[in-house]
């Protein structure tokens, strides 16, 4: 699911939308968003990013537990061992039901169109309390590390099966802690497979969509606020060079702040005082900052923004040639600063 940087025209309000939305559905984003209607849009359609974020690694968790317990099985019991009755009299009333499901709807009895069958309840359920001694006293670390009980995955498989489950049946997930429930994944798909885990690390936008959580104050995240560097410092007098603070951004202030520069403009500005022989002699103390700024032309090289606004809009303010830096504000104060990249990918 693309973000549009347009903005969305809603049509009388929004209320054909949430029409066929239904009332009951939107009205959780609604309460969640303190009734301001364009929040819940918002919330609505974050909540979206994410479950789409999701269905990835969720994917792929489902795909390697299923195929590592069915790897295990057909050691023990056969290939064909949906049809093996030592395996069946294992199973409890629910997981032999699903069983059953699962082979009337297969394309073919063969092991592959079965699995592919099954849900990831019935994998999951595998690991419930009543398959300890028959599956999981001895085979357990033959596929998982020593270190994990079988209750602990049980809980794991529990707490994603349940957020799986969510999005499948398009329900909200915003009250779930995401941030830790992708890192169990990862974790979970660490025990698997250390470059499984690499791999849906490298590829998956869970961090990434996480970023773009709305902001009840209007702005459409990741907020500038989120993305600046606050490594900076407001020079507010006419210091000497060699009295600057180590810090990646300089603030030139009198009134107002008049420019944003960076160690290496200094370094442009003193390489320019060499001779045609290229010798320099040159004494810091003498050298103003005032001067650097006149000489390379940075004064008035910023936009001030607020913190609470969309980083969305930053492609549009450094369109300016004249922008190389936004200055972000809360209120009045600086809280950092965001500098132009100098090639887009």
């Amino acid at each position: 699911m693309a973000q549009s940087q347009v903005p969305f025209t809603y049509l009388n309000d929004g209320q054909e939308i949430i029409n066929h939305l239904s009332d009951k559905r939107f009205g959780t984003y609604l309460q969640r968003a303190g009734f301001n209607k364009d929040y819940a849009f918002e919330l609505y359609l974050y909540n979206a990013r994410l479950a789409k974020a999701f269905l990835f690694p969720l994917q792929i968790l489902e795909v390697t537990v299923r195929n590592t317990i069915n790897e295990l099985l057909i050691q023990k019991f056969g290939e064909n061992y949906f049809f093996n009755q030592d395996f069946i009299d294992i199973l409890n009333e629910y997981s032999e039901g699903s069983l059953k499901k699962a082979i009337s709807r297969a394309k073919t009895n063969k092991n592959c169109d079965i699995v592919s069958t099954l849900t990831f309840d019935f994998w999951s359920n595998l690991f419930r309390d009543e398959y300890d001694r028959p599956l999981w006293q001895i085979n357990l670390h033959s596929i998982f590390p020593k270190h994990i009980s079988r209750k602990d995955i049980k809980t794991e498989l529990e707490s994603l099966n349940h957020l799986r489950n969510r999005i499948a049946h398009h329900e909200p997930i915003l009250d779930l802690n995401l941030s830790n429930l992708y890192s169990r994944l990862l974790n979970f798909l660490d025990m698997i497979s250390e470059n499984i885990r690499k791999w849906v690390q490298h590829y998956g936008t869970v961090n990434e969509m996480l970023r773009t959580k709305p902001s009840s104050k209007g702005g459409k995240g990741p907020l500038f606020q989120d993305r600046c560097d606050s490594n900076f410092h407001i020079i507010s007098e006419n210091l000497s060079i060699n009295q600057l603070p180590q810090k990646a951004f300089l603030l030139y202030k009198k009134d107002e702040i008049e420019s944003v520069f960076e160690k290496s403009d200094i370094a442009l500005y003193v390489l320019a005082l060499s001779n045609e022989d290229c010798e320099l002699i040159v004494d810091l103390n003498d050298i103003k900052i005032e001067d650097v700024l006149a000489s390379l032309r940075l004064k008035s090289n910023f936009q001030i923004c607020g913190g609470n606004e969309s980083f969305a809009i930053s492609n549009q303010l450094f369109k300016s040639e004249r922008v190389k830096f936004l200055v972000v504000c809360d209120k009045s104060d600086v809280i950092g600063i965001i500098k132009k990249s100098h090639r887009r990918y």
